[in-house]
């Protein structure tokens, strides 16, 4: 049976909804490379030290980035899939040519980086057991486990949007996701002893059942956002207050009890967010120069999410002053470098053919 496919203008609530995406992906990515420059800055400063505590401070803080891009592709894709006729075929070689490929490629590719411009030793590149570790668990490079897990939730994604388009309440999926959340932390402490959680999808799983959930639902998410955006920004707030004391113990004394932190951790990743999506959709609806260049940044944020840590690599060999009231004006301007290198960087890569192969997209 043919089918016909007429193409339309896209309406002008579904432009403001991927203006809003690429607002959320804009500020993600941006806070992405800010903690990144932070962790190179913080090694930099005397542990103790008032700028070590403020910096440490800010890069925890914005620590909910990786899990708000999740959020964020758990939302985009359920729904894509919720709107569309579903056909396997057609989605896993989706999958195979936007995620898989592009995770071969840059694991390839900072392999190469690391021997040929940071000195390490070649014989890495012709030993089996090195691939198989970092294309397991996403150490081809310490960003890359992000490809890896959306990689793994593409994967399942099929087997629970019967869920997520069933008349089951948003409270009860979530709920039933913190649940499960939790078995798996216990299954983990006493019986799997997975070698690196974080880089398992099943680690996300509260943050990944509301992505879907706002997919699934997203006229009723933009509802409730408005009704109770105050009592969501004060989970945000209490998250954070949660998780703040616990993380910076573990960053810098290297203690910390795994359940308390944990917890903390899925709450305020879970949160912040949502509220980070309800800031993006309200900036969305303005038209100056910040949401034009968050909508600029987002609209190449898996590039520069790709493309920064090798830029990184060079400004890291530039180093830091020595004198501390000089590194926080060195950081903000890493971050500028990064981020405008990376965006340049992307957006010529992206005249070129091998942009599909590298990006997944064109």
């Amino acid at each position: 049976m043919l089918t016909t496919t007429v193409a339309v203008a896209p309406s002008q609530a579904v432009l403001s909804r991927i203006e809003a995406v690429n607002v959320f992906r804009g500020i993600a990515v941006f806070n992405v490379v800010i903690h990144h420059v932070l962790g190179m800055a913080v090694r930099n400063t005397a542990a103790g030290s008032w700028l070590h505590l403020v910096l440490t401070v800010i890069a925890e803080t914005i620590h909910f980035s990786v899990p708000g891009f999740l959020f964020m592709s758990a939302l985009v894709l359920t729904r894509s899939a919720i709107l569309a006729t579903f056909s396997p075929q057609r989605y896993y070689l989706g999958r195979l040519r936007r995620v898989l490929l592009p995770y071969v490629v840059w694991t390839a590719l900072y392999a190469l980086f690391r021997v040929y411009l940071c000195g390490e030793s070649a014989f890495i590149l012709q030993d089996p057991n090195k691939w198989c570790f970092w294309l397991k668990y996403g150490k081809g490079c310490f960003h890359l486990y992000f490809l890896l897990l959306v990689l793994q939730f593409h994967l399942v994604l099929p087997l629970f949007l019967p869920l997520f388009r069933s008349k089951l309440r948003p409270v009860e999926l979530v709920l039933s996701a913190c649940f499960i959340q939790l078995i798996i932390y216990f299954l983990n402490r006493k019986l799997i002893h997975f070698r690196y959680p974080g880089t398992m999808a099943l680690w996300y799983i509260p943050v990944l059942a509301l992505g879907m959930c706002c997919g699934s639902r997203f006229e009723a998410f933009l509802a409730f956002w408005k009704r109770r955006q105050g009592w969501l920004l004060a989970a945000a707030v209490l998250g954070w207050s949660l998780y703040l004391p616990i993380a910076y113990s573990v960053r810098v004394n290297r203690v910390g009890n795994t359940l308390h932190y944990a917890l903390a951790t899925w709450f305020y990743t879970s949160v912040a967010p949502i509220c980070l999506f309800g800031l993006a959709i309200s900036l969305s609806k303005h038209s100056g120069a910040l949401s034009s260049l968050l909508r600029g940044l987002g609209s190449k944020s898996l590039q520069i999410y790709l493309l920064h840590p090798a830029i990184l690599v060079g400004l890291g060999r530039v180093g830091f002053p020595h004198n501390s009231l000089g590194i926080p004006a060195i950081a903000l301007l890493y971050v500028g470098m990064a981020v405008s290198l990376s965006w340049l960087l992307a957006a010529g890569i992206a005249l070129t053919p091998v942009s599909k192969h590298v990006f997944g997209r064109s």
